[in-house]
């Protein structure tokens, strides 16, 4: 039996539970490690694709500025919202069916995000970023380092 055959009808099963989202996310978490573990490759390659949905705007519009995104089908992982924030957007909506960002997803793709641009790797997966207060050094600054994830309200969930 092909394995889209048994997911759906697991899936279907989910369907007449209480809390149907809730055991998908269990069987996920059990499984797959989807809901419960972002690897770097995964985060680099949702980096990537984040920065084709962009490269594709920019090439429909000519001022980019102060731009609003919106994404459907968030999922457990907000990558592709966090890098269109980090490229200008000025607000991000973000719609699921389910309510599947949990703080240590948002804690974990933050962390990510700020371990690239230490190691200089984000601007290769995304040329267009605008450093946010935390990505940059203070006016003046004149010593080695960059301001913490303690200085950046986007790194934190509190």
């Amino acid at each position: 039996m092909p394995s889209w055959l048994l997911k759906t009808a697991t899936q279907r099963v989910f369907s007449w539970l209480p809390n149907p989202h809730g055991w998908n996310r269990l069987l996920q978490a059990l499984f797959t490690k989807s809901t419960t573990t972002l690897s770097r490759e995964t985060f680099e390659r949702k980096v990537a694709e984040g920065n084709r949905h962009w490269q594709a705007f920019r090439s429909l519009r000519e001022d980019v500025a102060d731009f609003t995104a919106y994404e459907l089908g968030t999922g457990w992982f907000p990558i592709i919202p966090a890098g269109l924030y980090l490229c200008g957007a000025r607000e991000i909506w973000t719609i699921d069916i389910a309510d599947l960002l949990r703080p240590e997803a948002i804690q974990a793709v933050m962390k990510y995000y700020l371990e690239c641009e230490k190691e200089g790797l984000l601007a290769k997966l995304l040329p267009d970023f605008r450093a946010p207060c935390c990505f940059s050094r203070p006016p003046g600054h004149q010593g080695r380092g960059r301001p913490g994830p303690e200085r950046c309200p986007a790194a934190r969930w509190d």
